[in-house]
């Protein structure tokens, strides 16, 4: 069988790597590798697949593609709105064979993933999507703690939100909000939900499938403020600067050292490197930190400031209040089967390159 595109009419054989050519995009992670989503286009009113050729999509929507799904992107054939056929954490050939079976009304399974968040812990959740989600379907995850059963559901047409329902009401939930339940609190932007647990019981979560929109018609507004963005801060800016060269770098490999001479004096010292046991390309240096839960060895990781809504999960979390210490997030195997967040609080950072090794 042959994958057609429906403007152009080009087929290609169900076996070819020219289909991912052709009609694939990936946001994170390379064409090969199991990390971040594999994006493809359909048109329900022509019942086919649009080639990204023949979507002309703009050079500013390629170069951030984390926004492309959400684009009001249309059919060149019939003028109607393209829906993204959105694969999560896929090789191109995995990738390829969703969209065969996609092609034959055969669309594969979500993963199921259940995750235990321990008293006093943070979890960091990815919406793991294999195929196709049409307008008025969502996912949803189950969320469980002393013994009583809450309910997220997310979805991402027209624009991305969350439902979070606690048995009585659905609330929404944007990615500028943050909301708190019993012991516990709860954020969610485009592609990961953030647990954060104050109690002293445990939380389980398992995602539960996809869902109807109808499920969710009557909802009401979180009842927590919305976060402002805070813009303009001198020193995060200059953090934020500093953390984007360091990750521009893709160094993969990061681990404590000097846990040593660390241990009391409120600092942490990371090394990074394409080889840890031969040499560091880069150290980072948090000074008078007072809080981390980072661990020892981490790879492929995305450094950043928190964003303004989980800044104020966590101080909530964590009761920091000092506006001196600024909140760090490391997000490791970005886009991956085993992504998770980690936070350092801390007043002060430097990163030294070894000039040498870059």
């Amino acid at each position: 069988m042959k994958i057609e595109c429906k403007n152009c009419t080009k087929k290609y054989p169900s076996y070819s790597e020219e289909i991912y050519d052709h009609f694939m995009l990936n946001h994170l992670g390379t064409r090969n590798d199991q990390v971040g989503s594999k994006l493809s286009f359909y048109c329900r009113k022509c019942a086919g697949i649009i080639c990204t050729e023949c979507l002309r999509i703009p050079d500013e929507i390629l170069n951030d593609l984390s926004k492309l799904e959400y684009q009001e992107l249309q059919c060149p054939v019939c003028d109607s709105k393209i829906l993204s056929v959105r694969m999560d954490c896929v090789s191109a050939d995995e990738a390829v064979n969703y969209l065969y079976r996609f092609w034959e009304n055969d669309s594969p399974a979500d993963t199921v993933r259940s995750v235990i968040i321990q008293p006093n812990n943070i979890s960091n959740i990815r919406f793991n999507i294999k195929g196709f989600l049409l307008p008025d379907e969502g996912v949803s995850y189950n969320v469980i703690h002393k013994g009583k059963e809450y309910v997220l559901f997310y979805f991402r047409n027209q624009v991305p939100y969350s439902v979070f329902n606690d048995g009585k009401e659905n609330i929404r939930l944007m990615a500028d909000q943050f909301l708190r339940k019993d012991d516990f609190t709860i954020t969610a932007d485009n592609n990961r939900f953030c647990v954060m647990n104050k109690s002293k019981e445990e939380i389980f979560v398992e995602n539960s499938g996809r869902v109807s929109l109808k499920k969710t018609e009557f909802c009401i507004d979180a009842d927590a403020e919305t976060i402002p963005l805070n813009i303009g801060v001198p020193r995060k800016e200059i953090f934020e600067r500093m953390l984007k060269k360091l990750s521009d770098l893709k160094i993969w490999d990061f681990m404590l050292i000097n846990e040593d001479i660390t241990k009391n004096k409120k600092e942490i010292h990371i090394a990074g490197s394409t080889d840890l046991i031969y040499y560091h390309i880069v150290e980072l240096y948090f000074k008078k930190v007072s809080y981390s839960n980072i661990i020892g060895y981490f790879h492929h990781p995305s450094f950043r400031l928190a964003d303004p809504v989980l800044e104020y999960q966590f101080r909530d979390f964590s009761g920091i209040e000092d506006e001196e210490q600024t909140i760090f997030e490391i997000i490791t195997d970005n886009g991956g089967f085993n992504e998770n967040r980690y936070f350092i609080s801390a007043k002060h950072l430097f990163i030294e390159y070894k000039k040498s090794n870059i």
